[in-house]
């Protein structure tokens, strides 16, 4: 969808709120605002490799840096960034023995005493199991029955599911097709000794190339990539029977001497949010907090403030309700190697060393802000997105000309306008108790083309709700207010990769 609109058109939402309040008709904004205040909400939040132990491998030799950084202060320091779920991975899993002699059970005690109240960890057993290409359950299998591997579970989590920060487990990350038999059999079983278990799994992201597609199903050569991908989808919920749904994508990258977005990117998180939708599933995804190479070849760029609003946005806006990182600490494996991945220090919250970058502060005031946000957000659900761009555009549009468009309850594509040369993602949301409606407008510019304070990739934006709407409650960074609408207009204002999160009402 493309069109245009002349900035002259466009008035910025601070002089309405001038003209209004200096008329003495001016409307009382607070009846019926949509009231949220009385929800306690919070969204999850985690970090992938959330501790080390001072020992990292680099093109296979490994390093003893002599300090280990598993220490209650540091662990206090991954919750003040405002990471509120602690994710101890499998380089300290408990494997076998005497499991309250283990270091993952002192590494617990750890956490209780940095006062994090919810641990996922690893149990190297089970995570074996979730890796099989092969069913592990029925005749000729590892289990006879399913009930047989859920006593198996059952006598492994007994050992530490009744510790006072147990949440749940870490499985297989991005299992293929294949993994899926027996990767369902382990999160089912999980779920039936514990049916409040969290597991940590991530499914494989969209992708397009053919890669990919051999990824997702064993008929891939005959299948679209949305094909395959929905084959891969359907059959994840077949074999594990799940509550919620959760996928990493990395989206920023680096493409010769530029930085682009990932080209599937937006259309996997259109794909996934109508998915769960449909299938009543929970929506959660993992952001990019790291930069690095492949083969020794620049792929994901470094983040900073404006990008990581970048990706927090979309996710919001598609719905997702939990949010973890990779990574809090650089990764511990790195290789320059052919297909290896080499993950850059200092670029995600914490370096080699221990010391906070200035990632860990950004994300400690995006935590702030999105917490604050969350009473209002939480219980609101995805409905539908439009991407535009207003043409003429200067700007790489790849990453977002293959989404479809969805309609919209309030707003039809007439009444959403933008600056010419904006690109705007814009998806609506719907509180199901009172039916109150909610506009993401996120700034969808690459933020890494600015490349000086004075270079303008912002965008005037207005919505046209029609004269019934005289008011709205707007969130910016986890700040609400309330505008008065002239005509059932909304007019913003947003610099790359910020967004507005605006519910239109009548006062």
């Amino acid at each position: 969808m493309k069109k245009q609109i002349s900035k002259l058109l466009l008035i910025p939402t601070f002089l309405g709120l001038v003209a209004c309040s200096t008329n003495s008709g001016a409307i009382d904004l607070t009846k019926n605002a949509p009231d949220f205040s009385n929800r306690e909400r919070q969204f999850m939040t985690f970090g992938y490799s959330s501790t080390n132990d001072g020992t990292y491998t680099e093109n296979g030799v490994k390093i003893n840096t002599g300090v280990d950084h598993r220490t209650a202060a540091n662990f206090k320091d991954y919750k003040d960034a405002g990471l509120n779920v602690m994710m101890i991975q499998q380089n300290y899993g408990w494997w076998d023995g005497d499991f309250k002699n283990s270091d993952l059970s002192w590494m617990m005690d750890l956490c209780i005493e940095a006062e994090i109240d919810r641990c996922i960890i690893s149990d190297m057993r089970i995570y074996e199991l979730s890796m099989k290409e092969t069913p592990i359950v029925g005749p000729g299998c590892l289990y006879e029955t399913q009930e047989d591997l859920v006593e198996y579970v059952r006598d492994r989590m007994s050992n530490y599911m009744d510790h006072p920060c147990f949440y749940g487990l870490l499985i297989r990350d991005e299992p293929f097709h294949q993994m899926l038999p027996a990767f369902g059999s382990v999160y089912r079983a999980i779920k039936t000794v514990k049916p409040d278990a969290y597991i940590e799994a991530n499914l494989l992201p969209y992708d397009s190339s053919e890669q990919a597609r051999y990824r997702y199903c064993p008929d891939y050569a005959s299948c679209t990539a949305p094909e395959a991908y929905n084959k891969y989808l359907h059959s994840f919920v077949e074999n594990a029977q799940p509550e919620k749904l959760m996928m990493d994508s990395y989206p920023i990258l680096v493409s010769g001497s530029s930085t682009t977005i990932k080209t599937d990117h937006l259309i996997g998180l259109q794909m996934l949010s109508k998915f769960c939708s449909e299938n009543n599933i929970r929506f959660e995804a993992i952001a990019q907090t790291f930069a690095g190479t492949i083969s020794g070849n620049e792929k994901w760029a470094t983040q900073n403030v404006a990008t990581m609003n970048w990706q927090l946005n979309a996710y919001l806006g598609f719905g997702v309700k939990t949010l973890g990182y990779f990574t809090y600490w650089r990764k511990a494996d790195n290789s320059n190697g052919n297909g290896g991945e080499w993950f850059t220090d200092g670029t995600s919250f914490v370096t080699l060393n221990g010391q906070k970058t200035p990632l860990y502060y950004t994300m400690q005031t995006l935590h702030k802000e999105i917490q604050d946000f969350a009473p209002c957000m939480y219980d609101f659900q995805y409905q539908g997105v439009k991407c535009l761009s207003f043409e003429p555009t200067p700007y790489d549009t790849r990453f977002m000309s293959d989404v479809p468009e969805d309609d919209f309850t309030l707003l039809d594509d007439d009444h959403i306008h933008a600056d010419e040369g904006s690109l705007m993602l814009t998806t609506e949301l719907k509180d199901p108790t009172t039916g109150q409606y909610m506009y993401m407008v996120e700034n969808i510019v690459n933020p890494l083309l600015k490349k000086s304070e004075y270079e303008d990739i912002a965008m005037h934006y207005s919505l046209d709700f029609g004269s019934k709407y005289n008011a709205a409650e707007v969130y910016y960074r986890g700040v609400k207010k309330l505008v008065p609408l002239k005509n059932g207009v909304y007019s913003g204002y947003l610099d790359a990769g910020y967004a507005d999160y605006i519910m239109p009402y009548v006062a």
